[in-house]
């Protein structure tokens, strides 16, 4: 079942960061801002679409992980994208970055606030599910992003 659930993760996050990937590599796709709220969007989009993932996630997580690192994962979809930005930065006027950095910050406001949604989320009065309240999250996490990278 974990390698069913990181198969799709790992299709649907390619999906999502491809138009980064498309910048980094040609400059096209709009503006990076466009790139990386879309990457943003997508990912959330997957995580809203397959809450079974985020509780299997959440499960493994209090268990002690043992059986998510016997299984086959293979997920770099997201680190190789920002390792494809990271390696034009210079030339595009970004700042060098981490990689792993980048991920981080991503993983912290993507992930977690929709695994704690009931929760954490619910305190601060944010419902990811509504669409305009998700459309300024992505806002807010695509200028984290962009703040770490300019």
């Amino acid at each position: 079942m974990l390698e069913r659930v990181f198969r799709e993760r790992e299709q649907a996050t390619s999906d999502a960061f491809r138009p980064l990937v498309a910048w980094a590599e040609s400059g096209s796709g709009g503006s990076l801002g466009e790139a990386l709220s879309r990457a943003v969007g997508g990912y959330m989009e997957f995580l809203l679409r397959r809450p079974s993932f985020l509780r299997l996630l959440q499960r493994e997580e209090l268990a002690g992980a043992g059986q998510l690192r016997e299984s086959p994962r293979d997920s770099r979809a997201i680190e190789d994208a920002f390792r494809a930005l990271c390696a034009v930065a210079p030339e595009r006027g970004l700042r060098s970055f981490d990689v792993a950095d980048a991920v981080l910050l991503f993983i912290s406001l993507t992930f977690s606030p929709l695994s704690q949604r009931a929760t954490f989320m619910a305190s601060l009065g944010r419902d990811l599910d509504d669409p305009d309240v998700r459309r300024k999250h992505q806002r807010l996490v695509t200028e984290q992003l962009l703040h770490l990278l300019r």
